[in-house]
């Protein structure tokens, strides 16, 4: 669809894109600007103004949860009862979901976290999920979620377009192994170092963690588990450009989860030709299917030596062409503004 020929839509999005928002809402806001579709920040008096309108959330639970504690915590979850009572009684507010995960990483908690996620799930006209075959996984969980509509609309590059050439990496040891994203208990550094500390001790491997601590102490163990040498962590947000030139001076990825669902890893390696190995989940098995077995496996269990050597072999090995894709965002926002458009008809 040519842009220049729709009108323009204004969608109310959650939560605010930033330069230093999750990569994934920063391209899709850019590609959708591109369609015509002009997003709002969410605020409740936005939800009180006449007609129907759209409001497309991410992670609902953000909507109550805040990093600081005190006066600023207690005005948010006010503004999200607000924002709750207002979903209740307009049912010409239609909700569109991306359902990143099934639920918050430590569950849903709180009287006005969850009635604000049912007051959104009454609302919702259609759930878009990030994989193909995720809608049974969420209609599962949410029973009341069964009869509505879901569109599967997979991420595309969630890295700013280098142009780079795919780099020759050394076929011999020592593997470099890479793990990336927030450091907390659910990415499973610890775990991940653990199995690989003797591979790195012996010159087989080398592994480096890069991204925002999320929980302090749980760095501290990783830190503690890792061996003296053959080891580092960047433990801050990098920029798009820096996080690209790190994966591509490493020979694999590894991105594991507790409960795996959905992870961004392979959008931001697969497409500077770097394969990533993942937990066995819905998403792994689309992943191996979709890009080939060249470039995504699964993660074997922690203990398994011979299986994490195998891997790490695998790794090392020279890719033949760069993963299929596809990586480019003017589909998927044409996807998204057809959503918006089928949430307004109603």
């Amino acid at each position: 669809m040519n842009p220049n020929d729709a009108a323009e839509l204004h969608i109310i999005m959650h939560p605010v894109i930033h330069d230093r928002a999750a990569p994934y809402l920063v391209r899709l806001k850019a590609a959708l600007h591109q369609q015509g579709v002009e997003l709002r920040r969410l605020r409740a008096p936005e939800l009180f103004r006449r007609g129907p309108l759209v409001l497309h959330v991410n992670w609902p639970e953000h909507i109550v949860r805040a990093n600081e504690g005190g006066v600023k915590a207690a005005v948010k979850a006010a503004e999200a009862a607000v924002i709750a009572a207002a979903l209740t009684l307009r049912p010409d507010i239609r909700v569109v979901w991306t359902a990143h995960n099934l639920e918050p990483h430590d569950g849903w908690g709180g009287r006005v976290e969850q009635w604000l996620f049912w007051a959104l799930r009454r609302r919702m006209v259609e759930i878009i999920t990030l994989v193909p075959g995720h809608e049974a996984a969420v209609r599962d969980r949410y029973p009341d979620l069964a009869g509505r509509r879901f569109s599967a609309i997979e991420p595309r590059s969630t890295v700013a377009p280098s142009g780079a050439a795919i780099p020759e990496r050394s076929s011999q040891p020592p593997t470099k192994v890479l793990m990336i994203g927030a450091i907390a208990p659910y990415k499973q550094q610890l775990e991940v170092t653990r199995a690989l500390r003797p591979f790195v001790e012996s010159g087989a491997a080398t592994l480096d963690l890069v991204g925002p601590v999320g929980d302090a102490e749980y760095l501290a163990q990783v830190q503690s588990a890792a061996p003296a040498d053959g080891f580092s962590v960047i433990d801050r947000w990098v920029s798009d450009e820096e996080l690209d030139d790190i994966i591509r001076a490493h020979h694999v990825v590894f991105a594991p989860q507790m409960h795996a669902f959905n992870t961004g890893a392979p959008y931001v390696v697969l497409p500077a030709g770097v394969p990533v190995v993942l937990s066995p989940s819905r998403q792994a098995d689309w992943m191996i299917e979709s890009q080939g077995d060249e470039f995504v496996r699964l993660l074997p269990e922690f203990d398994d030596h011979d299986a994490i050597a195998a891997l790490l072999d695998w790794a090392l090995a020279p890719r033949s062409a760069t993963s299929p894709g596809p990586w480019d965002w003017a589909t998927a926002a044409e996807e998204h503004r057809a959503v918006y458009e089928r949430a307004l008809a109603g």
